[in-house]
């Protein structure tokens, strides 16, 4: 099942009892009413205080890119358009605890070592 965040800034992230550990739900990043990042992750936790959802990779979704500096953020600001990509390299888990403006992330390679957070 498939529950899509389209409303996330009018119904904020809830735990307990909106989705179920298993569900996949579409994260998504909007910025200026712009979708910035959008992929389907796994509801992985719900400990009553906090969720976390998985990403991996071969996951199809949409972002913005980065430009071959590595630099990103004045993609994220202008009008265009997120791009569909297909998540690649390594394992994600972010942790949100429903009313927060951030996320923790941490990620793994393909291997499951750990590459950052």
């Amino acid at each position: 099942m498939c529950r899509n965040l389209q409303n996330a800034r009018i119904a904020p992230l809830a735990s307990g009892g909106v989705w179920q550990v298993g569900d996949v739900v579409m994260l998504r990043s909007v910025y200026a009413g712009r979708v910035r990042f959008a992929f389907p992750h796994r509801l992985a936790i719900d400990d009553g205080e906090r969720l976390g959802f998985y990403g991996g990779p071969g996951t199809p979704g949409v972002w913005m890119g980065r430009d071959p500096d590595g630099r990103y953020l004045e993609r994220w600001v202008s009008d265009e358009p997120a791009h569909p990509h297909v998540w690649q390299d390594h394992h994600a888990l972010r942790l949100i605890r429903p009313g927060d403006a951030h996320t923790v992330e941490i990620f793994w390679n393909e291997d499951w070592s750990f590459r950052f957070w």
